[in-house]
């Protein structure tokens, strides 16, 4: 069983007892004497704290985006590839092998596959709102309440109904394209051999959309979920909603599965892919997103969870990534929109440093400093031959970029490491 992922992070160890040094990273140490230690010690811890400034000075600022995932050559077409300078960035969407930023400025970038015209952003087109990108193609949103589309479409989706306006959101299937109207009403176009187009009659009181392979959804103002269309393994069969499913405040919609996310923070999934389940236990989530056959969330401290299939690497959320505020999920591939709260922490995959000095029986005591993600899960752990590894003192949960471990014991001769736990 893997029990988490050992990180080498900017880490001093100060052996109280003999007054030594240890510096990860670096082979060299300094004695100090009685006398100096204090001073030496006030001196290091200075420069800890001036090292943390540095790096939240030097974090990504406010409005940039990760990726990952499209670990399959087949479906890498560059959707996971950050245009460089790319800033400024308030809102993104992901499509099947294509993704899309809205910058502040009411401007679009769209980067990765161009198959059909899905990140050929039309020409002065500004004032945008809202982006939606499905499979092969790319909406719009402008502040005037009318859509643009990015290309014709696989089925009709680039041809916007006439007279289409007044609307506040939009969303793209694979095949088919939803729009909310301001008055609670939506409107549906594109790919209808399932139904997905065919918004039920007298549906009003909507407050937000979602599309998935062959299926739609609408949230209602009084927090229940209406679907139409067809999921399945074979996209034949009705997609129900949970009985009794209720005060819902966002939802989502994947290949074949639906998703919600209730006012409580939890989170509720269904459909006919086998990965529609979330991860037990899963709370404080503000957002969600669903991908062809995985799921997205955002906790409420700026970390994202993901589960469902990890055939590309869409799962795999890079370990360091914090300050989201916004996420995307699509078919092979996973984007994130970082916050101003976002710190660059460095992906280094394993380290150990030793305590030296006296002897293993001696009662010494060590100070570990070490730089880590606010709001995960960490562990020291300690060996005396690099093999057996045993934990020292209790799990905790980091609350800012940098912490202070003391451990107490007989410390002298042993290795220690921090542990990321999943």
């Amino acid at each position: 069983m893997n029990e988490g992922r050992a990180y080498k992070r900017s880490v001093v160890l100060f052996d109280l007892a003999s007054g030594e040094q240890n510096t990860i990273g670096n082979t060299m140490n300094r004695r100090f004497s009685k006398q100096s230690f204090k001073k030496a010690w006030m001196a290091s811890m200075a420069f800890l704290m001036f090292g943390m400034a540095v790096a939240q000075a030097s974090s990504p600022l406010a409005g940039t985006v990760v990726a990952w995932g499209a670990g399959d050559p087949l479906n890498n077409f560059g959707q996971t590839n950050i245009p460089s300078g790319l800033a400024g960035v308030t809102a993104i969407a992901a499509g099947g092998a294509h993704t899309v930023a809205l910058k502040s400025d009411g401007t679009v970038v769209a980067w990765g596959n161009d198959f059909n015209g899905e990140t050929d952003i039309p020409m002065g087109l500004t004032g945008v709102t809202a982006i939606a990108a499905g499979y092969i193609h790319t909406l719009a949103l402008k502040s005037d309440g009318t859509v643009v589309p990015f290309g014709p479409g696989q089925n009709g989706q680039g041809t916007i109904p006439a007279g289409l306006a007044g609307v506040t959101a939009i969303a793209e299937g694979y095949g088919h394209a939803l729009a909310l109207k301001s008055d609670g009403t939506v409107v549906a176009w594109g790919w209808n051999n399932l139904g997905q187009s065919s918004v039920p009659a007298g549906l009003t009181g909507v407050t937000a959309i979602a599309a998935g392979f062959a299926h739609s959804l609408a949230l209602k103002s009084d927090g229940t979920v209406v679907v139409w269309g067809a999921n399945g393994p074979l996209h034949n069969q009705v997609p129900l909603v949970p009985a009794g499913l209720s005060g819902v405040t966002a939802i989502a919609a994947g290949g074949s599965r639906s998703v919600a996310l209730k006012s409580d923070g939890t989170v509720v999934a269904w459909g006919f892919d086998g990965v529609a389940e979330p991860a037990t236990g899963l709370t404080g989530i503000t957002a969600i997103a669903a991908g062809d056959h995985h799921t997205v969330a955002l906790k409420t401290n700026g970390l994202v969870v993901a589960w469902g299939t990890d055939d590309a690497k869409q799962t795999d959320v890079p370990s360091s990534l914090n300050g989201v505020t916004a996420i995307a999920a699509g078919w092979y591939h996973t984007v994130a929109l970082l916050g101003a709260d976002a710190i660059e922490i460095p992906e280094i995959s394993i380290d150990t440093i030793k305590v030296s000095g006296g002897t293993p029986q001696e009662a010494i005591k060590a100070r570990l400093g070490f730089k880590v993600v606010s709001g995960r899960s960490y562990r020291v752990k300690s060996s005396g031959d690099l093999k057996v590894w045993v934990d020292e003192g209790e799990t905790f949960v980091a609350d800012s970029a940098f912490m202070l471990r003391e451990l107490d014991g007989g410390l002298a001769g042993r290795f220690f490491k921090l542990v990321q736990l999943p």
